[in-house]
């Protein structure tokens, strides 16, 4: 990674690419934590949400396995990737207490939604702003 922070577009980008890559089939897809948040640093990492029917049978350890395999780590840097069935994802939800679904829901940027609203990364860049509703 360059001495610059990694912008939100080109992390979306390389995202789409990767899961594309992998044949993942993602219902859902969040960018969540620093990079959204503005507080990244050269030695934060990039926090991801992924919600797929694709994980359906595959050991929670295991499911990351196809995106870390693509991720371009020495230019994107580290990234965190939590995979979860939409069973697993819904019962999260549906739950009283605040989970860390909700949370990367409530405060990351949607970059693939199955219901075609797409809320974009770029309308999130944050460099002394606020994020986009």
């Amino acid at each position: 990674m360059s001495e610059r922070t990694v912008r939100l577009d080109a992390i979306r980008d390389h995202l789409e690419a990767v899961i594309e890559d992998a044949g993942i089939g993602v219902e859902l897809g969040v960018v969540f934590g620093s990079r959204v948040q503005g507080t990244a640093t050269e030695s934060s990492d990039t926090d991801v949400l992924l919600v797929s029917a694709d994980f359906t049978g595959v050991p929670g350890y295991r499911r990351p396995a196809p995106i870390l395999e693509r991720w371009e780590h020495a230019r994107y840097g580290a990234v965190d990737v939590l995979c979860y069935t939409p069973e697993e994802y819904n019962g999260f939800r549906e739950r009283d207490e605040r989970t860390l679904p909700d949370r990367a829901l409530a405060e990351g940027v949607v970059f693939r939604d199955s219901d075609g609203s797409d809320q974009r990364i770029e309308s999130a860049e944050h460099e002394g702003g606020s994020r986009a509703p």
